[in-house]
């Protein structure tokens, strides 16, 4: 999908690459993949995507555990996330889910600081990646809920994340 998108560019609609169905997935990993196949002409490239996505979950899972739970549970909480399997196996393998973990995490860490805007956009990046990511909103609401008490602010701050999300997640 990725060289197909690298060498006509454009996003297959109904091409049928090897199946019966066209192509129907969210187009934001395909296109960095595609990115970076035109950047490089390699397919070792393309498959260091995940790879790279996941170390960077990794260290943007510490930064985040250290903000709720502390140092020393942060550097726990890694090292074993680090060795869990299904972590290692979309980390090694070309497989979307390790740019989700990422995005979702990086909205996740935006939320926490306050910072909205930047959470919604990751957050919309992340469903963009795969549908799966629409469930990281819900989560969103509640941390700008923790952090907002303020009814007035809260709404305003909904109204933003709502706002940015449909603008975004209309493509």
């Amino acid at each position: 999908n990725s060289r197909f998108i690298a060498e006509n560019i454009k996003i297959p609609l109904f091409e049928q690459f090897g199946r019966d169905e066209p192509f129907w997935a969210p187009p934001l990993f395909h296109m960095i993949a595609a990115f970076v196949y035109m950047l490089f002409k390699s397919e070792f490239a393309v498959k260091m995507i995940s790879p790279i996505f996941g170390s960077l979950t990794l260290i943007l899972f510490f930064v985040v555990a250290k903000k709720l739970f502390g140092r020393k549970t942060a550097f726990y909480s890694v090292l074993f996330l680090a060795f869990v399997p299904l972590h290692l196996d979309y980390s090694v393998f070309s497989y979307i889910d390790g740019m989700l973990s990422f995005l979702i995490l990086l909205s996740v860490y935006f939320a926490l600081n306050n910072k909205i805007a930047a959470s919604v956009i990751e957050a919309v990046l992340a469903i963009l990646t795969k549908y799966n990511g629409i469930f990281i909103l819900p989560a969103l609401f509640y941390i700008v809920y923790e952090n907002n008490r303020n009814r007035r602010i809260f709404l305003k701050k909904v109204f933003i994340l709502s706002l940015i999300s449909l603008l975004i997640g209309s493509v």
